[in-house]
């Protein structure tokens, strides 16, 4: 944790809430935590749940575990490589670019904030690195 008046980084944020602990698991297994708490790095995190993990088959999970380079492509996927706050997401729904290279669809509407159609559960949760 950090001292009450220093802002955590996205891993730390991510370390201090318990429905985000297979993500942090999985990023320390890709080696992507320093990365992610890289103060100098300005991060968009969509950070998938234990329940979006929990939906995802044991067989997928398993070979991802087994395969970094694909692993590491899967959770890049999640990353934006800027800040954008909720209330700067398009009311029309807008293509954006993860570190990953791949392309998300984020929007916001008067029912919430989705990427891909997920809904945002909690937005907003700045970091000195995001």
């Amino acid at each position: 944790a950090c001292a009450a008046d220093e802002p955590a980084t996205v891993v730390e944020l991510a370390e201090e809430a318990p429905e985000l602990s297979t993500l942090v698991t999985l990023v320390k297994e890709a080696g992507l935590a320093g990365a992610l708490s890289n103060p100098e790095a300005t991060l968009t995190v969509f950070a998938p749940t234990n329940a979006a993990f929990a939906a995802v088959p044991k067989d997928i999970l398993d070979y991802l575990l087994t395969n970094t380079t694909a692993l590491i492509q899967v959770l890049a996927y999640h990353v934006l490589p800027e800040e954008i706050l909720s209330k700067e997401l398009p009311k029309k729904p807008t293509a954006v670019t993860t570190i990953e290279g791949q392309n998300v669809v984020v929007v916001a509407n008067s029912t919430g904030a989705f990427v891909n159609q997920a809904e945002v559960v909690k937005a907003d949760n700045l970091a000195k690195n995001g």
